[in-house]
């Protein structure tokens, strides 16, 4: 009949307890699921946090060799500039000592000169013979000497020898300049000129090797990295200048008449 449901009460019932106990399972069903997520999403949480630590440690290691990859760099720059800037200073060095050695050479064979042309008469007044002796040996100590490799030891030396040969020769010019000689005498006025232009050129070219060879020993001594690589042979020299030539305007009344 129409208007009423099929089935007795208790087959509805049924039915219904059917569908709830469906219903319920499906609940368990999808609650489970959901706790087996949470539960993949903490293990995987897990999992990623030692990775992350594993990157950034890893970012750090690579900025640490990083920096001592730049590090290593600039004191190989360092280390070039600094031997560059040592081989220029004693490629001056070199060169300032060598024209310093030619003028000194030259100076040598014009005070011989001189020497031989200075008449007997003023024999007297200075030691020929000594001077003679101290030039030979300071020629023979200028000859020792290697530019392009110095020895500090040697070019002491040198300097104390020199010197010697600067005394003796200061002696000569105090005695000529005590002796009327006449003007006739034109080697021995030419070996007077030619020192006095002998001596200005070495005073020049000596105070520019003094100050070349002052700034390569500091610059040596002071350079962290060029302090130990060599071994510096140069040194400055104390030369003693000579007597200036005597003025032929203001003739004394003590010289002697040749």
């Amino acid at each position: 009949m129409l208007g009423f449901r099929s089935g007795t009460p208790k087959s509805r019932t049924k039915h219904a307890g059917t569908k709830r106990l469906l219903l319920f399972q499906r609940t368990l069903k999808a609650r489970g699921t959901s706790k087996t997520d949470e539960a993949d999403v903490h293990r995987d949480r897990d999992c990623w946090l030692p990775l992350k630590g594993d990157f950034v440690n890893g970012w750090i290691l690579l900025f640490l060799i990083g920096a001592v990859v730049v590090l290593c760099i600039a004191l190989g720059f360092a280390m070039i500039r600094s031997f560059r800037a040592a081989h220029a200073l004693e490629r001056r060095c070199i060169a300032e000592l060598t024209r310093l050695k030619s003028l000194l050479a030259n100076r040598h064979l014009v005070i011989s000169h001189l020497v031989d042309s200075v008449p007997e008469v003023v024999n007297p007044m200075f030691d020929r013979r000594q001077l003679l002796d101290s030039l030979k040996v300071a020629a023979e100590e200028l000859e020792c000497i290697d530019a392009s490799a110095p020895d500090a030891a040697r070019l002491g030396h040198f300097e104390a020898k020199e010197q010697e040969l600067c005394l003796e020769l200061s002696n000569l010019l105090r005695a000529l300049e005590k002796t009327e000689y006449p003007t006739k005498l034109r080697s021995l006025q030419s070996c007077l000129d030619a020192l006095e232009t002998k001596s200005a050129e070495i005073m020049d070219v000596l105070s520019t090797y003094n100050a070349a060879a002052i700034t390569f020993s500091t610059f040596l001594r002071t350079s962290l990295v060029a302090r130990n690589s060599r071994d510096c042979g140069f040194r400055s020299l104390d030369i003693l200048p000579t007597v200036s030539r005597f003025d032929d305007s203001s003739i004394s009344s003590d010289r002697v008449a040749l």
